[in-house]
Formats: structure tokens, sequence, C-alpha cells
């Protein structure tokens, strides 16, 4: 499995009409790809690697097979009236499946502003996924039960949803997630029943 915490930054896309927006998407690549390398729990390639083997054309496959990279961070700058707009997204470096995004909109004096903003909400979405890897990793390590672990997943998937809407004001949502917290504890008494050693 690639590393999760592998982190690559591509460089922010340009998507104004006339590529006048450049200078700032590479500012914003550069800050963030410092700022994420100034975090220990992160192993950040550089931009310079990164740009050295895009710029040779080798495939991005074989740059995350090479540089073993599990998650990307791409994005791309747009303006409209006077504001910026950037949208950045984290992909799962192995499928390519995005996994989770943000937009952030300032006015354009506001640079410093907006590249805290966008360290800030990257650093938002690679926490979710590092949690929720460390979180599936803990889990298969326990069993080599695959009916265990799957039920152990779709326990934690019931769980989840019924979390979501224990809070809600409406108590037909809090009756429905008493209900999926009912049906993942069955799901994990079968999955102790599937491997009785597996705490």
């Amino acid at each position: 499995l690639l590393d999760p915490t592998r982190v690559a930054v591509l460089e922010f896309e340009d998507q104004s009409q006339g590529r006048e927006l450049g200078h700032i998407s590479s500012g914003l690549t550069v800050s963030l790809v410092h700022e994420l390398a100034s975090v220990a729990a992160l192993d950040v390639v550089s931009r310079n690697r990164l740009r050295t083997m895009q710029d040779r054309a080798i495939p991005l496959d074989t740059i995350i097979a090479q540089l073993r990279i599990g998650s990307l961070v791409e994005g791309s700058v747009q303006q409209s009236n006077g504001r910026l707009r950037v949208f950045v997204q984290l992909v799962d470096a192995a499928t390519h499946t995005p996994l989770e995004s943000a937009t952030i909109e300032r006015a354009m004096g506001e640079m410093f502003r907006l590249e805290d903003d966008v360290t800030h909400e990257v650093a938002v979405l690679l926490r979710k996924r590092i949690g929720a890897e460390v979180r599936v990793r803990a889990t298969i390590a326990g069993t080599r039960s695959a009916r265990a672990r799957d039920l152990s997943f779709r326990a934690g998937s019931d769980r989840e949803r019924a979390s979501k809407g224990a809070s809600s004001p409406d108590s037909s949502e809090r009756a429905d997630a008493l209900i999926r917290l009912r049906i993942a504890d069955s799901l994990l008494a079968e999955a102790e029943r599937a491997d009785p050693r597996w705490l």
C-alpha cells in the first residue's frame, strides 16, 4: 500500500482566460509545499524533483510509483470580478480517486490570507485522509479473517452514518441513527464470532 503521508503537490493550474494568474498559481504551489513540508507527520515530495520528472514527460503513474506517492494535492486558480477563486482537492494517488475538496475565494489583494487559507484547508483534508487510513490499517492488522474484516468495515460505516443523524433535530433521523447503531453492534458481534481472538 502507498503511504498516504507521502504527499506530492501538483502545480496549481491557471484557469484564467488570458493565463495572467501564473505567478499566483505558482506562488500558491510553492507556499503549500513549504508549509506542508514543515509538518513532521508528512513526507512531502520536493517541488523541483516533481517538476524535473514532469518536464521529462514522465507519465504521472510512473512518477507516483517511482516516488511512492500516496496522496496528491491538486488545484486551480480563477479570477472573477476582482476576486480569486481557488479550488483544491486531495486525490488518492494509487487510484486517482478524488477524496475531498474545498473552494476558497478571496479579494485580489489578499494573497497572504489566501495562502494561509489554502494551507489550512489542505491540512484539514489530509488529517481526514490520514486518520481514515490509519483506522483502516489498524483494522486490517488485527485479523486474518476476511469475513471478520468485512463485517467490521460495514459496522464502521453504519456507526459513522449513525453519528451524523444522532444530533439531528429531526426525530426520524435520530430513530434511524439508533437503528444503525444496533445494526453496527450486531455486525461486530458476528465479526467476533468469525474471529474470536480478534479484540
